[in-house]
């Protein structure tokens, strides 16, 4: 049933994006593929991460983390933050350029700068909820997509 999960799973294109915290605590980000929208009223979001990975501690003593959407021409950017960087170190978080304190990335398609709300753990996963505190839009980018296992574009 897994095999059959994830090849299903991988079947369907969706938006890439970096979750990315900073503060006292320290800063990391990390490429994530599974995030939503949760409320437009009060504006949240979701965003499902491994539970073993460190950017969970980090976003719960931070209690702030941005959610980045990629835009398409970024997938070095998503490779850098799953560990499959090949021009700077894994999860380096110089391989992009950051906007301001708040962890935004200067090129991304969107930005939701949140604090965070809540964080359950799900099987192998952490579903951490963000209230929506300001918003980054970079108007005529188009997003960066994944589907089985590599990286595309919108057709036009």
């Amino acid at each position: 049933m897994k095999e059959l999960f994830l090849e299903a799973m991988g079947s369907v294109a969706t938006g890439v994006s970096v979750i990315a915290t900073g503060g006292k605590a320290g800063a990391m980000a990390m490429t994530v593929s599974a995030f939503a929208s949760l409320s437009a009223d009060p504006p949240m979001v979701l965003a499902c991460l491994r539970a073993t990975s460190p950017i969970n501690e980090l976003i719960g003593r931070n209690g702030l983390f941005t959610l980045n959407i990629l835009a398409s021409g970024q997938h070095d950017v998503a490779d850098c933050f799953a560990g499959r960087a090949l021009k700077y170190p894994p999860f380096s978080l110089e391989c992009v350029e950051w906007s301001g304190p708040d962890m935004h990335m200067a090129d991304a398609l969107v930005s939701f700068h949140c604090r965070l709300a809540s964080m359950h753990t799900a099987a192998t996963h952490n579903i951490v909820t963000g209230t929506v505190m300001d918003i980054v839009v970079n108007k005529g980018l188009e997003p960066l997509l994944h589907r089985h296992g590599h990286y595309h574009r919108i057709a036009r």
